[in-house]
Order: C-alpha cells, then sequence, then structure tokens
C-alpha cells in the first residue's frame, strides 16, 4: 500500500470514529440523534409516573422536562415539578422537615408542662406499679414530674405512704413526697418517723423535710440528733434539713449539736450546714469551734475556719492572720486559715503549700 492509500484510510477511520462519539454523546445529553423521533400521544410522555419506561424514570433517556438548578442541586427523588411541567404538591425533603410542627411529635406521650388532673392520676399508677416491681429507674423518670403535678398527687401519695407495707416502698415514697415540696405531705412524714426504725426510711424521711422546707420540722429534725440509732445518717441528713430550712431556730439547732453533739459525722454535717449559709453573723461561732482542742476533730476544725471564708466577711482578716501565726493550732488549720485570707482579700497574701 502506497503513502497516500495509507494516509486516506487513517483519515477515514478517524471521520467514522468522532461521528461515532458524537452520535453516542448525543444520545447521552438529550441531544436530538439521527434516530430520535417525536413522542406521539400516549407516549412515556404522557404516562403516569408508575407507567413511564424505565429509561424516562432513571434519566439515562432524553427528557423533555426543563431545566431547573434547584432541582438539579436537590437529593435524588426530590423534585419540584411533575413529569408535565407543572409544579409539583409533593413539598421537598427539606421543606417537607422544616414544616414539621415540633408540638405534633410524640405529643400524646409528652408530659404537660402544667398542673393536670388526668396526668396526676397516670403519675400514680405509674408509681404504683413501679414500686411494686422495685423499678428505681422508673421512678426516678416519674420524679421529674413530681413538682409540676404535687398539688394533685401529694394526697394520693401520702396515703400510699400511710399504707405502705415495705421498706423500699416507705423509703421512696418518703422522698417522693418531698420533691412536692407540699407541706400536707408533712403529717405522713412525721407519722412515718415516729414509727420507722430502718436507718434508710428515716434518712428518705429527713431529707424529704429539708426539701419541703417548713420550719414547723425543726423539733423533729432537732429530736433526731438525740435519737440512738445504728446509722448516723438520719442525724446527719437531719443537720443538713436543718440548713435548708435557715431560720434562726433551725440554725441554733445547728449550733448547739456543733457544740454538744458527740458524733463526728453529724457535727461535720452541721458545719457545712452552716456555712452553706453565708451568713456573716455565724463567723463568732466559727473561731469559737475553730479553737476548740477537744471533742473536735482537726478536720472538723479546718472545716470551720473553710465556713468563715465563706461568709465574705473582710472584718475577719485580722483573726485569721493570728491562727496563721499560732502554732498551737495544726498545721492544717493554720494552711486553713492562710487560704481564708487569700480568699476574703482578694490577693495572694500568703504562698499556699
Amino acid at each position: 500500500m502506497n503513502r497516500s492509500a495509507m494516509f486516506g484510510s487513517i483519515w477515514l477511520a478517524t471521520v467514522v470514529g468522532c461521528l461515532t462519539i458524537g452520535f453516542y454523546w448525543g444520545r447521552a445529553n438529550g441531544s436530538p440523534s439521527a434516530d430520535s423521533r417525536p413522542l406521539a400521544s400516549g407516549s412515556d410522555h404522557d404516562k403516569s409516573p408508575g407507567t413511564r419506561s424505565p429509561e424516562t424514570v432513571s434519566g439515562s433517556g432524553a427528557s423533555t422536562r426543563p431545566a431547573d438548578p434547584q432541582t438539579a442541586d436537590r437529593a435524588t427523588g426530590a423534585s419540584s415539578e411533575s413529569t408535565t411541567g407543572t409544579p409539583s404538591s409533593r413539598p421537598d425533603a427539606a421543606s417537607a422537615a422544616n414544616s414539621i410542627d415540633p408540638a405534633d411529635e410524640n405529643d400524646s406521650e409528652a408530659p404537660p408542662l402544667e398542673p393536670d388532673p388526668e396526668r396526676a392520676a397516670d403519675l400514680v399508677a405509674s408509681i404504683k406499679e413501679a414500686i411494686a416491681s422495685g423499678d428505681t429507674t422508673t421512678l426516678d423518670a416519674l420524679a421529674t414530674e413530681i413538682p409540676i403535678q404535687a398539688q394533685f398527687l401529694t394526697p394520693d401519695l401520702a396515703v400510699m405512704l400511710g399504707t405502705a407495707d415495705s421498706l423500699f416502698a416507705k423509703e421512696q415514697l418518703a422522698r417522693l413526697l418531698g420533691l412536692t415540696g407540699d407541706a400536707r405531705s408533712l403529717g405522713a412524714i412525721e407519722a412515718l418517723l415516729e414509727n420507722e426504725t430502718n436507718g434508710e426510711v428515716r434518712t428518705a424521711a429527713v431529707t424529704a423535710l429539708g426539701d419541703i422546707g417548713d420550719p414547723s420540722s425543726i423539733p423533729l429534725l432537732n429530736a433526731e440528733f438525740k435519737r440512738k440509732a445504728d446509722s448516723p445518717m438520719p442525724s446527719s441528713l437531719a443537720a443538713s434539713s436543718l440548713g435548708k430550712i435557715g431560720t434562726t431556730a433551725a440554725i441554733e439547732a445547728l449550733k448547739t449539736e456543733t457544740r454538744q453533739g458527740t458524733d463526728r459525722m453529724t457535727r461535720a454535717f452541721a458545719i457545712q450546714a452552716l456555712s452553706k449559709l453565708g451568713d456573716p453573723t455565724l463567723v463568732p461561732f466559727f473561731f469559737e469551734q475553730a479553737a476548740r482542742t477537744e471533742g473536735m476533730s482537726e478536720r472538723s476544725r479546718k472545716a470551720t475556719i473553710n465556713a468563715i471564708a465563706l461568709t465574705g466577711d473582710r472584718t475577719a482578716i485580722p483573726q485569721l492572720d493570728a491562727i496563721v501565726g499560732d502554732e498551737t493550732y495544726p498545721e492544717s488549720v493554720r494552711e486553713a486559715a492562710k487560704r481564708a485570707v487569700n480568699q476574703l482579700s482578694g490577693e495572694a497574701v500568703y504562698p499556699i503549700l
């Protein structure tokens, strides 16, 4: 074959190749091709979406729909137009999500955020069932609604406590009644303290009295200090409850227990309850207890110094300085005094070890 014939064959093959590529490229991109025919009436274009040919549904064939930039960017299957080119009444996924009213979701399951007698009745039934099965997880979940439904719940819970025959039921019902904050439950809780000896039940009862915070409970809580018990927890938590009540009578009961009490744990709780009040009028009492060498542990003496810092009373600084320099005080108490001076003065007066 001569050179001219060879070049001619190459040229012809190139032309044929280009035409072939152009043909398939045109079909893939929707361009009319040599064998394209107008769609006749009753063709795929006029069929409903459910009867269109796979080629039209998949988008691999020529489409007669106008280009829509927003639709092109949207996730597959979210179309803004119907097959006839008219706007579709079906919203896309984003619009549907935005149109959902959060109040419609789980509306029947969401607890009301205001007192409701029907919801309170449901809670009572659920509490009874959870107590019967010993289900503390469910009781903890139900407890979040107790303060909201207290006005309707308290009478029923008080009756349940009065008739409870298991230690678990008594402990849990006392705890739940405390969450009501309702003084109508005091009678049932006080009756429980008068008749029950179990430490855990009594601890729940005295804690409930503190949560309710009624001053009429002070004598009963104060009596807990003098009660002989196997566990110090009821009397210790009685101290915390007196601190929550925080009246003058409650403070005096705590001061008396700190001075005269024999149980170290209860005394520590009493000091902690007083310190949480942040009352500057208690500073002289705290200094008095910090100076005690008998009947007062080193930890409790240190706690009284920390309590002085919590009062914010800067007039206590000179006396704290004196403790820092007094070697008759334990080292931990003197270090606590340094920290208290730094806290009250707002300056690093003393380096802290």
